[in-house]
């Protein structure tokens, strides 16, 4: 039988996890926002540089913003937990 000690620790545990999952779901929808504020971008005849704001020259002025920022969304939504996984 579960000690009160062990019992507080469960239920602690319970809690983080329960908390962590409301956290990624509301990442995950940050992201399909910020994905659905860029729209259709068809690259090269969408891209644009964002001139001096890094201080790297690849960044400002040859990297476009949009593009790196749906590579990187591709790859986090793909991982993200659905939310029949974190119910």
């Amino acid at each position: 039988m579960m000690d009160q000690i062990e019992r507080h620790r469960l239920e602690d545990a319970l809690d983080c996890a329960a908390s962590w999952k409301a956290e990624a779901m509301q990442y995950k929808a940050l992201l399909v926002e910020a994905r659905r504020a860029i729209g259709d971008h068809s690259a090269p005849d969408d891209c644009y540089a964002t001139g001096p704001l890094t201080g790297d020259p690849f960044r400002d002025l040859v990297q476009c913003p949009a593009c790196s920022f749906i590579a990187m969304y591709d790859e986090a939504i793909a991982q993200a937990p659905s939310p029949e996984s974190v119910a």
